[in-house]
């Protein structure tokens, strides 16, 4: 897990899920705030995701193509968790939008959108309700902030 700092060759932490939408109380407690952070996390995730596919099969650099993987790994799942969460709170989920730009390369994107979901998962876990979304906030939290310190390293 994300837990050991050091210059490790794991790739990372393992990916986090929620539980499923039949795995939900028809009437789960959660607040707006909740709603917030799952419409704002999947849509970074989408967006890092988006950059890592190409990344993960192109990147020249090996570390850079593990963090790629990593990204499609443990973001993935959790995009599929935030979902669940929103279809059974009946909120709309956001829209698939286009993938990143041609001259934005995938450590800018990690760069760039990893302080927005920090930002979200931090208003969660402050005013969040439902409980399973902020542990999983906090699990962001801490792979986020590790995602965007080995990106910085890349990056010189």
């Amino acid at each position: 897990m994300a837990s050991g700092c050091g210059a490790s060759a794991t790739i990372g932490p393992a990916p986090n899920t929620g539980p499923t939408v039949a795995e939900l109380p028809s009437a789960a407690v959660h607040n707006d705030a909740d709603v917030t952070f799952a419409t704002a996390v999947v849509v970074l995730h989408r967006r890092a995701v988006a950059a890592a596919a190409p990344a993960a099969q192109g990147a020249t650099e090996p570390r850079v193509k593990a963090l790629a993987a990593e990204v499609l790994a443990v973001d993935q799942p959790e995009i599929d968790s935030l979902t669940s969460y929103l279809q059974a709170w009946d909120a709309p989920v956001p829209a698939e939008q286009p993938g990143v730009a041609p001259d934005r390369s995938f450590l800018d994107t990690v760069l760039t959108s990893t302080p927005d979901v920090v930002a979200a998962a931090r208003r969660e876990q402050q005013t969040g309700r439902y409980e399973p979304a902020r542990e999983l906030a906090g699990l962001i939290l801490t792979e986020q902030t590790a995602r965007v310190d080995r990106a910085r390293s890349l990056r010189g």
